[in-house]
């Protein structure tokens, strides 16, 4: 089994205003993580704690999120996540029946 080292990534007041600055100006989330050096999740994560705390970040706009999306989708491109790049064994069929629960 591979050896699969976490690093923590420290919310510094720095990262708090770049993250903030770099998400007003509308830099995607995936884009944002990379240049903090924080993941995709954790970001995402942190922009939704600063909302609670009350802190005025707008939601970004979900129709032009969604037609980004389906043009995606329509032209058979996928994103392709950490986990698609590094898996290597095939998904058999009907995956999803596996963790169905089957009762009532």
């Amino acid at each position: 089994m591979a050896d699969t080292k976490r690093t923590v990534f420290v919310w510094t007041q720095e990262a708090l205003d770049k993250l903030v600055e770099l998400y007003l100006e509308g830099v995607p989330l995936e884009e944002l993580a990379q240049r903090i050096g924080a993941s995709y999740p954790s970001t995402k994560a942190k922009i939704t704690m600063l909302r609670k705390s009350g802190m005025d970040l707008p939601y970004r706009d979900q129709k032009l999120i969604q037609s980004t999306r389906r043009n995606t989708m329509n032209l058979g491109e996928k994103k392709l996540t950490a986990f698609d790049r590094e898996y290597q064994g095939a998904v058999p069929f009907g995956h999803w029946s596996i963790t169905k629960p089957w009762r009532l």
